[in-house]
């Protein structure tokens, strides 16, 4: 009999029967949600066919989670016990490979709830799923597939492969080249610059700001230099690039959300705004701006504590402390109203591109308890992709931080699909592989990495791994801003371009970046079919247009088909 663990909240624990269902290509387990008992903690599926032993040939298969490590596979190698929960995972699925055959398992009943554990104990591996319902009663069935592999199929890609599949023809999400219009068209061909125009201090010096106790914001950019940093890109030849304007609202970057306008006066207020916009599109960029629906500060015209996620105890949802002070989190049913109220309007200054949201798709769904609007995770993103939607509507595509799989299908390029590829990863991981890439490159465009924004001036580790995932570049003015003990996420390393000496030399790194993408862009439109390790240090990568690359991470060159590969550099092995 096949079972799981329920686990309770005082401790004790319980084995249920799962229901089997036979598929042609495998199976799906489920528990009913009428099996899960009141308070339930959390429910692990452990099936023995996801286990190995030490010595075997094979891999477990892991994506990453909002722990931002790199998604992972960890061979059958002797290793002291250790085990890694990847909480919140950015993909739904997990799987095992063994020999010559493998095993997908995509979670399709509660997807948002689960997370996977991987471990190694007395030498033996296991890969499984736990779901967490912290007490509350499951909203659906809890219910796995899992799909045998075989043959060339039974690798982390053939795995990344079937489930692109089971997405495409579910019409889940559609491929780039299907679904462009003219602005996902042009963003395809441009590369992304993002400019912070104005900040408060990070972290703030006062926690519960009022217009008394604001502190100054700093204006690094005023929408007149913006005007002058689109004159030198254009007498560089630059002629297609996506400018985001960061901060343009009012008191700058995360000023007084979910408050926007007046726009910033200190920046050139609204009319200068529009000038702005109007001579971008006249010069043939694409203009969009960074907008916020899901973080909320007191000091807002608007704030209102019945807009706010509440936690089990009734208390408000909080999150860090930015430049706004204490940031609170806006419950999802009503970032659907606030953003149908603020999107048409900052649609009407003229904006047109691929709208960007932050925080939307790269944080794992949140809960609800306000009894005005309680949200189980599918509710909450049910009311995400509103917003996405919306956005798509009023300006022709739509942006956000991350790349959660939930958003497929609505997401149009996502700054960056983790934090940390290049830094400590678990240790049960042995080799980062570009799992999620493997699924949506050629659907969503994306930035691998934090560490890969501003690639030009990062380390050849970033620029390699940059082009291994086939990132789409992008630039970011004044990334650089928090202070103290906080961390840059995107390096220390920085673009600015507030003085003319600034401004030309940070121009002369985005044409060497656009000059590079020119070559490369039209391959945003292909799946990426294959990747895999030829050695510890080499690896490759195979498009679905026929193109091959390899690149290599080692000290020493590398021989393939003919072509010497030097260390630290990446050749195109086939057109």
């Amino acid at each position: 009999m096949n079972l799981a663990t329920i686990h309770l909240a005082d401790g004790s624990s319980l084995d249920v029967p799962v229901s089997l269902a036979d598929q042609a290509t495998g199976h799906t387990a489920r528990i009913s949600r009428e099996a899960i008992p009141p308070q339930a903690v959390s429910v692990d599926f452990m099936p023995e066919y996801l286990t190995a032993r030490t010595g075997d040939d094979g891999y477990l298969v892991v994506p990453h989670g909002h722990r931002w490590s790199g998604s992972f596979i960890s061979y059958f190698t002797e290793r002291p016990d250790t085990e890694f929960v990847s909480s919140g995972c950015i993909l739904p699925f997990f799987g095992i490979r063994q020999t010559d055959q493998a095993i997908l398992a995509v979670v399709t009943g509660m997807p948002y709830d689960f997370e996977v554990v991987a471990s190694v104990t007395g030498g033996r591996y296991r890969v499984y799923a736990r779901f967490q319902l912290d007490g509350d009663a499951p909203y659906e069935d809890l219910c796995i597939q899992f799909v045998s592999l075989t043959g060339q199929d039974a690798s982390y890609a053939g795995m990344a492969r079937r489930f692109r599949q089971m997405q495409l023809e579910a019409g889940v999400c559609r491929p780039l080249k299907e679904r462009l219009n003219p602005e996902l068209a042009y963003a395809a061909q441009a590369i992304e610059i993002r400019i912070r125009l104005g900040w408060k201090p990070v972290p703030s010096p006062v926690l519960e700001q009022t217009v008394e106790t604001e502190p100054p914001m700093h204006v690094a950019m005023t929408f007149r230099q913006v005007e002058d940093l689109l004159d030198s890109l254009s007498a560089q030849g630059i002629d297609k690039a996506q400018i985001c304007l960061v901060g343009w609202n009012q008191k700058g970057h995360d000023g007084r959300w979910p408050q926007a306008f007046p726009v910033e006066e200190a920046l050139g207020g609204e009319a200068g705004l529009r000038r702005l916009i109007a001579k971008a599109q006249r010069m043939g960029y694409q203009i969009v701006c960074h907008t916020n629906h899901s973080d909320a500060y007191r000091i807002a015209d608007s704030w209102d504590e019945r807009d706010l996620i509440k936690n089990k105890n009734a208390g408000l949802s909080q999150n860090t402390v930015w430049s706004g002070g204490q940031m609170y989190n806006i419950c999802p049913a009503r970032s659907v109203e606030l953003a149908g109220q603020m999107l048409p309007r900052v649609a009407e200054l003229g904006f047109r591109g691929l709208h960007y949201v932050d925080v939307l798709s790269v944080v794992h769904p949140r809960k609800c308890h306000d009894p005005a609007h309680p949200q189980h995770r599918g509710q909450t993103v049910a009311n995400l992709r509103q917003v996405m939607e919306r956005s798509r509507e009023l300006f022709g595509g739509f942006a956000s931080e991350g790349t959660y799989w939930f958003a497929a299908g609505r997401l149009d390029f996502g700054l960056y699909v983790t934090f940390n590829l290049l830094g400590k990863q678990p240790d049960i991981a042995d080799r980062i592989v570009p799992l999620w890439q493997l699924v949506y490159h050629g659907i969503v465009l994306s930035n691998p990495s934090s560490e890969t924004v501003n690639v030009p001036i990062k380390s050849w580790q970033a620029q390699l791994i940059f082009h291994e995932h086939g990132g789409r570049p992008l630039i970011y003015l004044q990334s650089k801003f928090v202070s103290g003990n906080r961390v840059n996420w995107m390096g220390e390393q920085d673009l600015t371009a507030d003085t003319p000496e600034a401004m030309a030399a940070s121009v002369a790194k985005i044409k060497e970046t656009y000059v590079a993408y020119q070559a490369a862009r039209d391959r945003q439109l292909a799946f990426m079919d294959e990747h895999d390790y030829l050695t510890d240090k080499v690896c490759r990568t195979r498009y679905s247009d026929g193109s091959e690359f390899v690149y290599n991470y080692g000290e020493t060159p590398y021989t393939v088909a003919g072509l010497e590969v030097l260390p630290h550099t990446w050749s195109q092995v086939h057109q």
